[in-house]
């Protein structure tokens, strides 16, 4: 069994239709044909890297710009993504005024 997590909903149920054979469940989208279960998250996972990760000792001096890496790193997000907290119909979470989900 396979496992797909994609950014929202409706990036998810493009990989499905993609995939084939989609059967729509509670928080996530079966592809039994494929074997693979495709799920959401809301908000980016993932974020470059500060350019203090690149440099030795942490710290970024004029010296040092600009810093143009030749490997690109990235990492988790602070409170980026967030599961959905009701499972089911994403569209049927309620929201705050600022549009982020509420329970």
């Amino acid at each position: 069994m396979r496992l797909i997590i994609a950014e929202k909903p409706s990036v998810a149920q493009a990989i499905a239709g993609v995939i084939g054979g989609a059967k729509r469940s509670d928080g996530y989208i079966d592809c039994p044909q494929a074997k693979t279960r495709v799920t959401w998250c809301f908000g980016h996972l993932l974020e470059q890297a500060k350019p203090e990760d690149y440099v030795a000792g942490g710290k970024v001096l004029a010296s040092h710009l600009p810093v143009i890496p030749t490997d690109w790193k990235l990492s988790p997000r602070d409170g980026g993504a967030s599961k959905q907290a009701s499972q089911g119909d994403p569209r049927s979470a309620k929201r705050s005024r600022r549009g982020r989900q509420r329970r």
